[in-house]
Protein backbone atom coordinates (compact mmCIF):
# COMPACT_ATOMS: atom_id res chain seq x y z
CA UNK A 1 0.00 0.00 0.00
CA UNK A 2 2.98 2.33 1.15
CA UNK A 3 4.60 1.56 -2.33
CA UNK A 4 2.14 2.41 -4.33
CA UNK A 5 1.22 5.54 -2.71
CA UNK A 6 4.93 6.36 -3.42
CA UNK A 7 4.38 5.29 -6.95
CA UNK A 8 1.59 7.81 -7.33
CA UNK A 9 3.40 10.75 -5.78
CA UNK A 10 6.46 10.02 -7.85
CA UNK A 11 4.50 10.06 -10.72
CA UNK A 12 2.67 13.27 -10.35
CA UNK A 13 6.05 14.59 -9.11
CA UNK A 14 7.31 13.79 -12.31
CA UNK A 15 4.66 14.62 -14.44
CA UNK A 16 4.58 18.14 -12.21
CA UNK A 17 8.28 18.52 -13.33
CA UNK A 18 7.55 18.02 -17.20
CA UNK A 19 4.54 20.03 -17.10
CA UNK A 20 6.87 23.17 -15.47
CA UNK A 21 9.32 22.51 -18.38
CA UNK A 22 7.03 22.47 -20.86
CA UNK A 23 5.73 25.94 -19.56
CA UNK A 24 8.93 27.15 -19.24
CA UNK A 25 10.21 26.39 -22.88
CA UNK A 26 6.80 27.80 -24.44
CA UNK A 27 7.36 30.73 -21.97
CA UNK A 28 11.13 30.69 -23.79
CA UNK A 29 9.54 30.42 -27.53
CA UNK A 30 7.11 33.18 -26.29
CA UNK A 31 9.43 35.53 -25.14
CA UNK A 32 11.92 34.87 -28.48
CA UNK A 33 9.47 35.51 -30.74
CA UNK A 34 8.16 38.58 -29.08
CA UNK A 35 11.85 39.67 -29.21
CA UNK A 36 12.15 38.87 -32.92
CA UNK A 37 8.93 40.44 -34.01
CA UNK A 38 10.22 43.58 -31.97
CA UNK A 39 13.62 43.59 -33.63
CA UNK A 40 11.94 43.24 -37.11
CA UNK A 41 9.53 45.70 -36.33
CA UNK A 42 12.56 48.33 -35.71
CA UNK A 43 14.38 47.72 -38.28
CA UNK A 44 11.44 48.48 -40.73
CA UNK A 45 10.98 51.55 -39.10
CA UNK A 46 14.92 52.12 -39.42
CA UNK A 47 14.98 51.81 -43.07
CA UNK A 48 12.64 53.43 -44.12
CA UNK A 49 11.29 52.95 -48.03
CA UNK A 50 12.54 55.65 -50.24
CA UNK A 51 9.62 58.28 -51.59
CA UNK A 52 9.97 58.99 -55.19
CA UNK A 53 9.20 62.61 -57.22
CA UNK A 54 5.38 62.17 -57.13
CA UNK A 55 5.25 62.25 -53.53
CA UNK A 56 7.16 65.08 -53.05
CA UNK A 57 5.62 67.29 -55.46
CA UNK A 58 2.25 66.00 -53.91
CA UNK A 59 3.32 67.49 -50.70
CA UNK A 60 4.80 70.93 -51.91
CA UNK A 61 1.55 71.59 -53.44
CA UNK A 62 -0.19 70.52 -50.48
CA UNK A 63 2.24 72.24 -48.19
CA UNK A 64 1.31 75.90 -49.97
CA UNK A 65 -2.20 75.01 -49.17
CA UNK A 66 -1.74 74.71 -45.93
CA UNK A 67 0.00 78.12 -45.62
CA UNK A 68 -2.31 79.61 -47.44
CA UNK A 69 0.34 80.86 -50.77
CA UNK A 70 -1.07 80.59 -54.20
CA UNK A 71 1.44 79.98 -57.07
CA UNK A 72 1.56 82.51 -59.90
CA UNK A 73 2.47 80.69 -62.90
CA UNK A 74 3.21 83.58 -64.44
CA UNK A 75 6.82 85.26 -64.53
CA UNK A 76 6.79 88.86 -62.34
CA UNK A 77 8.41 91.10 -64.62
CA UNK A 78 11.32 92.89 -62.45
CA UNK A 79 12.75 95.37 -64.41
CA UNK A 80 16.19 97.63 -62.69
CA UNK A 81 17.56 100.71 -63.88
CA UNK A 82 21.33 99.70 -64.90
CA UNK A 83 23.84 102.93 -66.52
CA UNK A 84 27.26 101.49 -65.70
CA UNK A 85 29.74 101.95 -68.47
CA UNK A 86 31.14 98.48 -67.74
CA UNK A 87 27.57 97.42 -69.34
CA UNK A 88 29.47 98.45 -72.77
CA UNK A 89 31.58 95.24 -72.76
CA UNK A 90 28.81 92.62 -72.86
CA UNK A 91 28.81 92.63 -76.47
CA UNK A 92 32.12 91.28 -76.33
CA UNK A 93 30.92 87.95 -74.60
CA UNK A 94 29.19 87.32 -78.16
CA UNK A 95 32.72 87.05 -79.50
CA UNK A 96 33.77 84.06 -77.33
CA UNK A 97 34.16 81.58 -80.29
CA UNK A 98 37.00 79.68 -79.51
CA UNK A 99 39.93 79.77 -76.28
CA UNK A 100 42.06 82.36 -78.16
CA UNK A 101 38.79 84.43 -78.48
CA UNK A 102 38.29 84.33 -74.92
CA UNK A 103 41.79 85.16 -73.85
CA UNK A 104 41.41 88.42 -75.94
CA UNK A 105 38.20 89.22 -74.21
CA UNK A 106 39.37 88.62 -71.02
CA UNK A 107 42.76 90.89 -71.90
CA UNK A 108 40.34 93.59 -72.74
CA UNK A 109 38.05 93.44 -69.38
CA UNK A 110 40.94 92.98 -67.92
CA UNK A 111 42.56 96.41 -69.05
CA UNK A 112 39.20 98.47 -68.17
CA UNK A 113 39.33 100.70 -65.86
CA UNK A 114 36.51 100.56 -63.23
CA UNK A 115 34.77 103.54 -62.85
CA UNK A 116 33.38 103.16 -59.14
CA UNK A 117 33.31 100.21 -56.78
CA UNK A 118 29.95 98.41 -57.75
CA UNK A 119 32.26 98.12 -61.61
CA UNK A 120 35.05 97.01 -59.64
CA UNK A 121 32.72 93.85 -58.67
CA UNK A 122 31.07 93.77 -61.94
CA UNK A 123 34.45 93.71 -63.86
CA UNK A 124 35.71 90.83 -61.27
CA UNK A 125 32.79 88.54 -61.16
CA UNK A 126 33.19 88.68 -65.14
CA UNK A 127 37.06 87.65 -64.39
CA UNK A 128 36.19 84.83 -62.09
CA UNK A 129 34.13 83.04 -64.51
CA UNK A 130 36.28 84.04 -68.06
CA UNK A 131 39.37 82.96 -65.98
CA UNK A 132 37.97 79.80 -64.88
CA UNK A 133 37.37 78.76 -68.24
CA UNK A 134 40.51 79.47 -69.56
CA UNK A 135 42.71 78.02 -66.71
CA UNK A 136 40.62 75.39 -65.46
CA UNK A 137 38.43 74.13 -67.84
CA UNK A 138 38.23 70.17 -67.19
CA UNK A 139 36.16 71.65 -63.87
CA UNK A 140 33.46 71.64 -66.23
CA UNK A 141 33.92 68.27 -68.02
CA UNK A 142 31.61 65.05 -67.90
CA UNK A 143 34.72 63.81 -65.81
CA UNK A 144 34.46 66.20 -62.78
CA UNK A 145 30.78 67.32 -62.56
CA UNK A 146 29.52 64.04 -61.23
CA UNK A 147 32.16 64.19 -58.64
CA UNK A 148 30.69 67.36 -56.99
CA UNK A 149 28.90 67.44 -54.12
CA UNK A 150 27.01 70.10 -52.66
CA UNK A 151 29.75 71.93 -51.01
CA UNK A 152 31.27 71.81 -53.68
CA UNK A 153 29.29 74.13 -56.03
CA UNK A 154 28.72 75.64 -53.03
CA UNK A 155 32.43 76.81 -52.64
CA UNK A 156 34.08 76.24 -56.15
CA UNK A 157 31.14 78.21 -58.02
CA UNK A 158 28.46 80.36 -56.06
CA UNK A 159 29.82 81.53 -52.76
CA UNK A 160 32.40 84.03 -54.52
CA UNK A 161 30.07 85.63 -56.28
CA UNK A 162 27.04 86.11 -54.05
CA UNK A 163 29.86 87.42 -51.22
CA UNK A 164 31.15 89.95 -54.05
CA UNK A 165 27.99 90.97 -55.43
CA UNK A 166 25.45 91.02 -52.41
CA UNK A 167 28.14 91.44 -49.02
CA UNK A 168 29.35 94.76 -51.12
CA UNK A 169 27.46 96.49 -48.53
CA UNK A 170 27.69 97.11 -45.08
CA UNK A 171 23.96 96.80 -43.97
CA UNK A 172 23.42 93.22 -45.57
CA UNK A 173 25.24 89.85 -44.08
CA UNK A 174 25.66 86.58 -45.64
CA UNK A 175 25.28 83.68 -43.29
CA UNK A 176 26.37 80.34 -44.81
CA UNK A 177 26.04 76.96 -43.98
CA UNK A 178 23.07 75.06 -42.22
CA UNK A 179 21.92 78.26 -40.97
CA UNK A 180 18.94 78.57 -38.61
CA UNK A 181 16.89 81.90 -39.19
CA UNK A 182 16.16 84.68 -36.57
CA UNK A 183 12.41 84.53 -37.69
CA UNK A 184 12.46 80.54 -38.37
CA UNK A 185 13.47 79.49 -34.04
CA UNK A 186 10.22 82.13 -33.10
CA UNK A 187 8.15 80.18 -34.58
CA UNK A 188 9.70 77.24 -32.97
CA UNK A 189 11.12 75.36 -36.16
CA UNK A 190 14.92 74.12 -36.48
CA UNK A 191 15.38 73.77 -39.99
CA UNK A 192 18.64 74.97 -41.48
CA UNK A 193 19.03 76.43 -44.49
CA UNK A 194 22.42 76.51 -46.72
CA UNK A 195 22.19 80.87 -46.89
CA UNK A 196 20.66 83.25 -45.54
CA UNK A 197 20.72 87.14 -45.92
CA UNK A 198 20.16 89.34 -43.12
CA UNK A 199 19.78 93.16 -42.82
CA UNK A 200 21.32 95.41 -40.61
CA UNK A 201 20.19 98.50 -38.86
CA UNK A 202 22.84 100.87 -37.04
CA UNK A 203 24.83 97.53 -37.07
CA UNK A 204 22.61 95.13 -35.42
CA UNK A 205 21.39 92.64 -36.81
CA UNK A 206 17.67 93.43 -37.79
CA UNK A 207 15.93 90.57 -39.69
CA UNK A 208 16.44 87.76 -42.32
CA UNK A 209 15.34 89.17 -45.97
CA UNK A 210 15.92 86.62 -48.16
CA UNK A 211 17.37 82.18 -48.16
CA UNK A 212 18.55 80.50 -51.08
CA UNK A 213 18.87 75.96 -50.77
CA UNK A 214 21.86 74.81 -52.93
CA UNK A 215 21.38 70.60 -54.15
CA UNK A 216 24.35 69.46 -56.60
CA UNK A 217 21.56 68.97 -58.81
CA UNK A 218 17.97 69.06 -60.43
CA UNK A 219 16.08 66.41 -59.03
CA UNK A 220 12.14 66.53 -58.91
CA UNK A 221 12.79 65.20 -55.18
CA UNK A 222 15.31 67.85 -54.40
CA UNK A 223 13.96 70.80 -56.32
CA UNK A 224 10.21 70.44 -54.50
CA UNK A 225 11.71 69.54 -51.03
CA UNK A 226 14.31 72.52 -51.03
CA UNK A 227 11.41 75.12 -52.44
CA UNK A 228 9.15 74.08 -49.79
CA UNK A 229 11.24 74.61 -46.71
CA UNK A 230 12.32 77.93 -48.75
CA UNK A 231 8.90 79.52 -49.31
CA UNK A 232 7.96 78.65 -45.81
CA UNK A 233 10.61 79.91 -44.12
CA UNK A 234 10.44 83.17 -46.29
CA UNK A 235 6.55 83.17 -45.19
CA UNK A 236 8.05 83.71 -41.62
CA UNK A 237 10.28 85.98 -42.86
CA UNK A 238 7.85 88.06 -44.35
CA UNK A 239 5.25 87.84 -40.88
CA UNK A 240 8.51 88.99 -38.90
CA UNK A 241 9.63 91.84 -41.30
CA UNK A 242 5.92 93.07 -41.41
CA UNK A 243 5.54 92.67 -37.04
CA UNK A 244 8.85 94.92 -37.42
CA UNK A 245 6.78 97.73 -39.30
CA UNK A 246 3.84 98.54 -37.11
CA UNK A 247 3.33 101.77 -39.19
CA UNK A 248 3.03 100.59 -42.52
CA UNK A 249 -0.37 101.11 -44.27
CA UNK A 250 -2.58 98.35 -45.64
CA UNK A 251 -2.43 99.61 -49.22
CA UNK A 252 1.44 98.82 -48.85
CA UNK A 253 1.41 95.62 -47.20
CA UNK A 254 1.27 93.88 -50.96
CA UNK A 255 4.19 95.34 -52.15
CA UNK A 256 6.49 93.93 -49.61
CA UNK A 257 8.65 90.98 -51.56
CA UNK A 258 11.36 88.89 -50.05
CA UNK A 259 13.48 87.15 -52.12
CA UNK A 260 13.60 83.23 -52.62
CA UNK A 261 17.13 81.81 -54.33
CA UNK A 262 16.94 78.35 -55.32
CA UNK A 263 20.45 76.50 -56.82
CA UNK A 264 20.50 72.97 -58.14
CA UNK A 265 24.09 72.76 -59.37
CA UNK A 266 24.92 75.40 -62.51
CA UNK A 267 21.53 76.27 -62.58
CA UNK A 268 19.47 78.68 -60.48
CA UNK A 269 15.78 80.31 -59.94
CA UNK A 270 15.11 83.69 -58.20
CA UNK A 271 11.32 83.76 -56.78
CA UNK A 272 9.20 86.18 -54.53
CA UNK A 273 6.62 85.84 -51.69
CA UNK A 274 4.57 88.55 -50.50
CA UNK A 275 0.93 88.88 -48.90
CA UNK A 276 -1.67 90.02 -51.92
CA UNK A 277 -4.18 89.96 -49.46
CA UNK A 278 -5.24 89.58 -45.93
CA UNK A 279 -4.34 86.02 -45.10
CA UNK A 280 -3.48 85.07 -48.87
CA UNK A 281 0.23 84.55 -49.54
CA UNK A 282 1.51 85.47 -53.40
CA UNK A 283 4.26 83.18 -54.60
CA UNK A 284 6.33 84.06 -58.17
CA UNK A 285 8.90 83.24 -60.26
CA UNK A 286 11.25 86.41 -60.84
CA UNK A 287 13.86 84.92 -63.46
CA UNK A 288 15.97 82.22 -64.33
CA UNK A 289 20.17 81.82 -64.18
CA UNK A 290 22.86 79.86 -64.65
CA UNK A 291 26.81 79.71 -63.93
CA UNK A 292 27.79 79.51 -67.90
CA UNK A 293 29.73 76.28 -68.10
CA UNK A 294 30.71 76.66 -71.99
CA UNK A 295 31.57 79.04 -74.24
CA UNK A 296 27.94 78.44 -76.12
CA UNK A 297 26.33 79.32 -72.97
CA UNK A 298 29.15 82.43 -72.87
CA UNK A 299 28.24 83.70 -76.11
CA UNK A 300 24.21 83.30 -75.74
CA UNK A 301 24.42 85.87 -72.34
CA UNK A 302 24.33 83.70 -69.63
CA UNK A 303 27.42 85.82 -67.92
CA UNK A 304 24.74 89.18 -67.76
CA UNK A 305 22.23 86.58 -66.91
CA UNK A 306 24.09 85.95 -64.09
CA UNK A 307 24.73 89.71 -63.11
CA UNK A 308 21.03 90.73 -64.23
CA UNK A 309 19.63 88.58 -61.44
CA UNK A 310 22.42 89.97 -58.92
CA UNK A 311 21.05 93.19 -59.53
CA UNK A 312 17.38 92.11 -59.14
CA UNK A 313 18.44 90.35 -55.71
CA UNK A 314 19.72 94.22 -54.49
CA UNK A 315 17.35 95.94 -55.99
CA UNK A 316 14.34 93.67 -53.60
CA UNK A 317 16.92 94.20 -50.90
CA UNK A 318 16.92 98.15 -51.20
CA UNK A 319 12.73 97.99 -51.57
CA UNK A 320 13.15 96.16 -47.96
CA UNK A 321 15.12 98.84 -46.63
CA UNK A 322 13.06 101.30 -47.99
CA UNK A 323 9.92 100.19 -46.34
CA UNK A 324 11.43 99.64 -43.23
CA UNK A 325 12.75 102.55 -42.08
CA UNK A 326 9.90 104.22 -43.61
CA UNK A 327 7.23 102.63 -41.48
CA UNK A 328 9.38 101.60 -38.52
CA UNK A 329 8.28 104.97 -36.96
CA UNK A 330 5.39 107.22 -37.47
CA UNK A 331 5.90 109.63 -39.76
CA UNK A 332 2.74 111.81 -38.46
CA UNK A 333 2.75 115.24 -36.67
CA UNK A 334 0.42 114.73 -33.64
CA UNK A 335 0.51 118.29 -32.80
CA UNK A 336 -0.56 119.15 -36.52
CA UNK A 337 -3.00 116.42 -36.29
CA UNK A 338 -4.92 117.98 -32.83
CA UNK A 339 -4.92 121.23 -34.50
CA UNK A 340 -6.51 120.62 -37.59
CA UNK A 341 -8.60 117.81 -35.67
CA UNK A 342 -7.12 115.30 -38.26
CA UNK A 343 -7.43 111.32 -37.05
CA UNK A 344 -4.37 109.67 -36.55
CA UNK A 345 -3.98 107.05 -39.26
CA UNK A 346 -5.04 103.09 -38.11
CA UNK A 347 -2.05 100.56 -37.38
CA UNK A 348 -1.81 97.23 -39.78
CA UNK A 349 -4.05 94.79 -37.65
CA UNK A 350 -1.38 92.55 -37.91
CA UNK A 351 -3.18 89.21 -36.98
CA UNK A 352 -5.80 89.74 -39.12
CA UNK A 353 -3.44 89.83 -42.16
CA UNK A 354 -1.05 87.07 -41.82
CA UNK A 355 -1.34 83.71 -40.54
CA UNK A 356 1.47 81.28 -38.50
CA UNK A 357 3.45 78.77 -40.75
CA UNK A 358 2.83 75.73 -40.99
CA UNK A 359 5.82 72.86 -41.46
CA UNK A 360 6.53 69.79 -42.96
CA UNK A 361 8.64 67.20 -40.89
CA UNK A 362 12.14 66.30 -42.75
CA UNK A 363 12.48 62.58 -43.14
CA UNK A 364 15.84 61.20 -42.77
CA UNK A 365 15.33 58.89 -45.57
CA UNK A 366 15.06 62.04 -48.28
CA UNK A 367 17.14 60.59 -50.49
CA UNK A 368 17.01 61.63 -54.36
CA UNK A 369 15.59 58.85 -56.38
CA UNK A 370 17.33 58.53 -59.60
Amino acid sequence: MVTTRRESALIESAASVEAQKTLYKNALKRKGLQRLTKQIQTKRQKKKPKRGGAFYKRRYFEGLMKNGIIFSTSNLGYSFNNSLNIMNLVPLFKKVSNVQKLKDIINSIDGYKAKNFEEKIIKSIYLFVLNMHADRPWVFSEDFVPLYSKTDYKCKFWSHILELFLGRKQDVVLRWSDTISGSFKEAGESFKLDLCLVMLEDDKLSFDNSTAEIAKKATVNSFFKDRLKSTIVSKCHLNSFIKGIPFIQAKDVPSIKMPIIQITGFIGKLSVISLAKKQEYKLEDVCSFKFPTSLRQIQSGSIQELVDFLFIVDELLNDLHKVYNDNSTSNENDMDNILDEVKRKKRLDYNAWVTEATFEKEDDNDDDIE
